[in-house]
Parts: structure tokens; C-alpha cells; sequence
């Protein structure tokens, strides 16, 4: 009989240490585990933490097995069915982002349209206009892979039909039958990234293992609870432990989480986490008026402040004051945290406009990723006349106008020009500035970049900012992208679209204050709680908290 054990740890407590403690603990090598997480960059920082542990242990092990043993939910269903189902991965698995012409092509053979840029229609903002009735179909697919449920039950799910039940049905058993034929020309059977969990849970598979850790099990869909109860009742694993929060369950909308999943699963142990060594006092006084629980600091102090922006310029000022303050702290600084897609779009512009570099979360790649931060940097360094490391130094060669085609080692390229020697891990200013004999200042040599004018736009207004924030310092998102991770300082705004609105006072209140709660508790040191800057609803939980008058006003 397998053993369950339930770690519950509240934001900030400790929960992924103590997972890693009892991984340990077992002393199981890692081909004789698994953990699971939710996302592929919880999978990432999972597989360094395994790393260390079992370097420690063993100084020769195995790196292609610890990262093998991190996997998310998907990714181990795959790996148990793979050799049964798929000849060829590439081929066989389908989404609309990989291969929207299948679902364009199957959308038209039903009079739908299918639109392979049209937003998620659980996620829309009330600003994408008309979802089209193909993308509908395919999203009320997934949502009841997502519960486990037969086409016929389309009308209980929270998206619009494309048709009426009886239409809808017959094309979603049409859309089965299509994906079962595969393409014709390689005869091979198609499958959506449910459909793996699906066959897993048809079949009867449990992992090659003998323990099994599961994170963030207050976020599983119904299908992948189902998953979990069939590696359980196999008997063929030693021990299962579960770690969560269902506090911290915010994918009811998206993927029909259900908090009750983690609370009521029968278990024979547990272990409870309460005190947050990551939010003190102040911040976590906050967290408990805007979602009541059981939770406790272990520090006291802690700053929560209340602001409101009435435009890009006002949130430049606060943006630079939190880097300002907080840009000395061991991890991420800043981080500006949304309801929705189109808020962090926006933010996305008014940033661009007061001339603040900044990533995206949840993103591997953006705007100030790579080559745009590197040209920064270095366009500061000769602005400043200090050294500049010669990644920065090639990024501004590389991208000279007329020099692009020189990027790949032809015998005139960039590394020759002007005796600058880049093989050097930091040059001097005055040796890169002989690149670039025509221009004065360090912005005349943005205009010389053979880069999009829009990017040049974007390193203008960076530059001409004289504080030198880092990209890497501030950091926009949805609160579902920020999930389980944490910045010195979070600035949390407390509006939202109408959908959103309508969907809290109907029915869907509990899951927004445990949104807003995970994005208060992201905040190690300081919480700003931000109004009135998208011209927005203030959002009902945030009504009875004081705001300022004055826009340069900061009540806390």
C-alpha cells in the first residue's frame, strides 16, 4: 500500500525546503524518483535544487538523471506512454501555437473560424473583441479533458458554445475522430497535451519509481487529481508526498483547480508549515485582510503602502524610488503584478514611454532580454566612460548598420575593427568609442544600430534616463505568472476589467481573494498597493483599505 504524506505550507514557509529535506531523507538515488511541479520553470529551479542535494551525497552522479527526475505533470505522463503511442513526438503532438493549420483546417469543414492569434477566451480582458466560434470549440475541448468529461457534458463548461449542445457535441466527437485518423500521409495519431494525461489515466500507468513528489497539488485539474489517485492505487510506489497551499489556489478559472483536492485527499501523515520566513509583519497582516487564514511572520517590520499613479510618469517615479531602495537585495527587486493580460500590456507601454528597461515573468524572452540589455549596458558605460564587458561591447558591433552580415567570423568582422581586442573580458570606453568616429554622444550611436526604430526608441528613453535601472530589476506580470515566486518589493494593482468583475460577483469571489493574496505575498520586504492608474474599477476586496487623495501621496 502506498504511503501518502501531506506537507501544507503557507507563502514564505518553508514548503519547497522541506520537500527537499525529505528528499534527502529518502536517500533514493534519483532514478528512483520523481518530482512533479506545476510549470517548467518551477521544473528548472527544481532540478538545480536536486542537483545540489545529490552532489553532496555523491560528487560523480548522474546530471541526466537528477534533471529526468524533475518533471511537470505533462511530461510524466508522456514519459509513460512514449513508447506505446508516439513514433515521433515532433510529428504527433499537436497544440493550436504549434500547428494551428490543423485546427484551421478542421474549423473549416464545420463552417468555424479558427483565429491562431485570438486570445484564450477564459483569459480575455474585455479589450480582444469577439472570440472567434472555432477558437470556442477547441477551448471548451480542453476544458473538459481538464475535468475528465465526455463531450456531451459542453454545457456545464464556462465558455460560450459555438453552436447549440447537440452541434457542439457532434463536433467535438468529430474533433476526436480527426485527431485518432492523424495526417493521412503519415497515418500517425494525433494528441493534444491532455490527451497523454488522458491515455495515463485510461491504462492504469504508474511511474518507474518508488517515491513521488508532487508540489503544488492545490493546482491540479480534475484530470491530473485522477492521475494521481491511479499512481496511488497501483500499490507499485513506496511513498507519494503532496505539497501545498489551498490558500494559494488560483486555477479554478483557467484549469478547474479545486482547493478540496489538497484538503480532503486522505492522507497518513502531515506536516503543517504557518509561520512565513519570507513576508514579515506588516505585509502579512495585509495578506490576512485581503484572504483570512492561519498565518503567521517570523520577522517583524515590513512595509505596505497605498498609492495611486494617474500616469507613466508617476509610476516611472515609484518604479525607480522601489529599485532605488531595494536593488542591493540577494534576488529579484521589483516586481509589478496585475490582474490580466491587458493591464500588464499596458503597463508594458507606459514603461516604454518613461523610458524603464524591464522583463516580463513568465516569459523566456523579452524586449530587454539578451542583445537589447547588452547594447544598454554598454551605451551607459560610454555615456559614463566606465569599462565595458565585451558581451556588451560585440552587441553594439554586431548591430552597426551595415555590419550585420559580419556577425559569424567573416575575416572583416566587428572583433578586427579598430584594433579593439574582444576577446578581453572588459574593455575600455575610449577604446570602443574609435568604432564610432561620427558620433558625439552615446545616443548618436543608437541611430548607427540596425535594430527596428521602435527598439531604438526603446534604447533612447532608457538611456536617457540617468538612475541605470537594470532590465532585470523590474519585472511585470499577470499574479498567475508571479505564482511561487518572490521580489524585496511588489507593486500590486488593485483593479480590474469588467469580466473579471462579473465573474467575482458570480460565484467566483473566494478564488479572487486567494489571487490577491498570492500576490501580496510575493513582497519579502515592501507591499505597494496601486489605484486609479488603468482608469479601472478598484477591485471590491481593496474598497475598504485607506487610499490617498493626492496622487504623490503614499498612505501605509
Amino acid at each position: 500500500m502506498t504511503e501518502v504524506v501531506r506537507i501544507s505550507g503557507l507563502p514564505g514557509c518553508g514548503k519547497t525546503t522541506r520537500l527537499m529535506e525529505l528528499v534527502a531523507e529518502e536517500g533514493r538515488r534519483p532514478t528512483n524518483i520523481y518530482y512533479v511541479t506545476f510549470s517548467r520553470s518551477a521544473v528548472e529551479e527544481t532540478e538545480e535544487e536536486l542537483l545540489n542535494i545529490y552532489a553532496d551525497a555523491d560528487a560523480d552522479v548522474d546530471t541526466d538523471a537528477v534533471e529526468s527526475a524533475a518533471r511537470t505533470f505533462h511530461s510524466l505522463a508522456l514519459r509513460q506512454v512514449r513508447g506505446e503511442l508516439f513514433e515521433s513526438l515532433s510529428d504527433q503532438i499537436i497544440s493550436p501555437e504549434s500547428t494551428p493549420d490543423l485546427y484551421e483546417r478542421f474549423a473549416e469543414r464545420w463552417g468555424l473560424r479558427f483565429d491562431r492569434n485570438a486570445a484564450d477566451p477564459l483569459r480575455a480582458d474585455d479589450t480582444g473583441g469577439e472570440v472567434p466560434d472555432g477558437n470556442r470549440l477547441f477551448d471548451v475541448h480542453a476544458q473538459l479533458r481538464l475535468r475528465h468529461l465526455p463531450p456531451e457534458k459542453c454545457r456545464q463548461q464556462p465558455i460560450e458554445l459555438p453552436r447549440g449542445v447537440e452541434r457542439t457535441t457532434k463536433m467535438l466527437e468529430a474533433w476526436e475522430k480527426f485527431k485518432a485518423a492523424g495526417r493521412p500521409e503519415e497515418g500517425l495519431r494525433l494528441f493534444e497535451h491532455h490527451d497523454y494525461v488522458h491515455e495515463c489515466v485510461q491504462r492504469g500507468y504508474a511511474p518507474d519509481a518508488d517515491v513521488l513528489f508532487i508540489d503544488e497539488f492545490q493546482d491540479l485539474s480534475p484530470l491530473e487529481y485522477k492521475l494521481f489517485k491511479t499512481w496511488r492505487d497501483s500499490g507499485d510506489l513506496d511513498r507519494i508526498y503532496i505539497a501545498g497551499d489551498a490558500n494559494q489556489s488560483i486555477y479554478g478559472s483557467f484549469r478547474a483547480a479545486r482547493p478540496e483536492f489538497f484538503r480532503e485527499t486522505p492522507v497518513d501523515r502531515e506536516e503543517e508549515l504557518r509561520a512565513s520566513y519570507r513576508c514579515p509583519a506588516e505585509i502579512v497582516a495585509t495578506a490576512r485582510q485581503i484572504h483570512a487564514t492561519d498565518f503567521r511572520s517570523q520577522s517583524s517590520g515590513g512595509r505596505v503602502g497605498h498609492v495611486t499613479l494617474p500616469n507613466a510618469d508617476a509610476l516611472a517615479a515609484s518604479v525607480a524610488d522601489a529599485v532605488d531602495e531595494h536593488s542591493e537585495t540577494d534576488g529579484n527587486t521589483l516586481f509589478l503584478l496585475t490582474r490580466t493580460n491587458w493591464q500588464v500590456a499596458q503597463l508594458t507601454k507606459s514603461l516604454r514611454e518613461a523610458g524603464i528597461p524591464h522583463t516580463r515573468l513568465g516569459r523566456r524572452s523579452s524586449l530587454w532580454d539578451d542583445e537589447m540589455g547588452r547594447l544598454l549596458y554598454a551605451l551607459r558605460g560610454l555615456r559614463d566612460g566606465t569599462p565595458i564587458l565585451a558581451k556588451g561591447a560585440k552587441a553594439l558591433l554586431n548591430t552597426a548598420e551595415g555590419q550585420r552580415g559580419r556577425m559569424f567570423g567573416a575575416d572583416d568582422a566587428p572583433i578586427k575593427w579598430a584594433g579593439i581586442d574582444l576577446e578581453d573580458s572588459a574593455l575600455e570606453a575610449s577604446d570602443v568609442w574609435t568604432a564610432f568616429p561620427d558620433a558625439r554622444e552615446a545616443a548618436d550611436i543608437i541611430d548607427l544600430l540596425d535594430i527596428k526604430e521602435w527598439r531604438a526608441e526603446e534604447l533612447h528613453g532608457a538611456l536617457g534616463r540617468t538612475d541605470g535601472i537594470d532590465p532585470q530589476d523590474v519585472k511585470i506580470g499577470t499574479i498567475h505568472a508571479a505564482k511561487g515566486l518572490e521580489a524585496a518589493a511588489v507593486m500590486l494593482f488593485a483593479e480590474s476589467s469588467p469580466s473579471v468583475l462579473e465573474a467575482y460577483h458570480d460565484g467566483q469571489a473566494a478564488e479572487e481573494h486567494r489571487l490577491y493574496f498570492v500576490g501580496a505575498t510575493r513582497a519579502s520586504a515592501e507591499l505597494r498597493i496601486v489605484h486609479d492608474f488603468f482608469d479601472a474599477d478598484t477591485f471590491p476586496l481593496f474598497e475598504a483599505f485607506e487610499r490617498p487623495e493626492n496622487p504623490a501621496e503614499v498612505v501605509v
